[in-house]
C-alpha cells in the first residue's frame, strides 16, 4: 500500500468493491448477512476503518465456504449475530468505541489516583518527619542511628514502631537510655529476632 492510498483511502475502496462483487455471488439469505455483518463489525473500526478490512475479509470468506458447501446460515451465526461479529472483533484485538472509551475512562482514574496516591504519600512522610522531630534531641540522635542500621539489614519496617515507642517514652518523661539500654545495636537485634506484633 502506497501513501496515497493510505490518505485518499483508495485501497478501501477497492477492496469494498471487490467485497461487493463477491457477496452478489451469494445466496439472498447468506447477503442479508453479510449487510447484519458490516453493521456488527462497525463500532469496532478505529478512525479509518482500516483495521476492519482483514476481519470483513475473513467474515465474507466464511459465508462463501458456508454457501459452497451447502450449509445453512444459521449453522455459521446462530442466532446471535451481534455476539458472533464481537467474538470475530475480540479474537482480532479489535475494539469498539466503547471499549476504548471504558479504557480511557480506567487509564485516567487510575493516573488520577496514582497523582493522589503520590500526594498523599508525601503528606505522611512529612508528617512522620515531624514526628521524629518533634523527638526529644537524645531521642532523635538514637532513632536516627537505628535507622541506619535498620536499613542496611532490610529491617525498616520496625522504624514506626520504634518511633511510637519512642513518643510514648518521652511522652512518660523516661531518657532513651531507659528504653534501649546501653547496647543498642543489641536492642535493634532484639527487635529484628523478635518483632513486636504490631510491626
Amino acid at each position: 500500500m502506497n501513501l496515497w492510498d493510505t490518505m485518499t483511502g483508495n485501497d478501501m475502496t477497492r477492496d469494498w468493491k471487490a467485497f461487493e462483487a463477491r457477496a452478489e455471488k451469494l445466496p439472498p439469505d447468506f447477503r442479508a448477512a453479510w449487510a447484519q455483518i458490516q453493521n456488527g463489525l462497525f463500532p469496532y473500526g478505529d478512525f479509518t476503518g482500516r483495521n476492519l478490512m482483514p476481519i470483513l475479509d475473513g467474515a465474507l470468506g466464511l459465508l462463501e465456504e458456508t454457501a459452497a458447501d451447502g450449509r445453512t446460515i444459521r449453522e455459521v451465526l446462530g442466532d446471535d449475530v451481534p455476539g458472533f461479529c464481537a467474538a470475530l472483533a475480540d479474537g482480532q484485538g479489535a475494539r469498539s468505541f466503547r471499549d476504548r472509551w471504558r479504557a480511557r475512562l480506567n487509564r485516567k482514574v487510575a493516573r488520577k489516583l496514582r497523582f493522589r496516591d503520590a500526594i498523599e504519600g508525601k503528606r505522611q512522610w512529612r508528617a512522620y518527619l515531624a514526628r521524629i522531630k518533634a523527638l526529644p534531641p537524645d531521642y532523635r540522635i538514637v532513632y536516627r542511628e537505628m535507622e541506619r542500621y535498620l536499613f542496611k539489614v532490610g529491617s525498616a519496617e520496625l522504624l514506626a514502631g520504634v518511633l511510637d515507642f519512642f513518643e510514648e517514652g518521652a511522652a512518660d518523661g523516661k531518657g532513651v537510655r531507659e528504653l534501649v539500654g546501653t547496647d543498642v545495636a543489641a536492642f535493634c537485634d532484639d527487635l529484628i529476632e523478635d518483632p513486636p506484633a504490631s510491626a
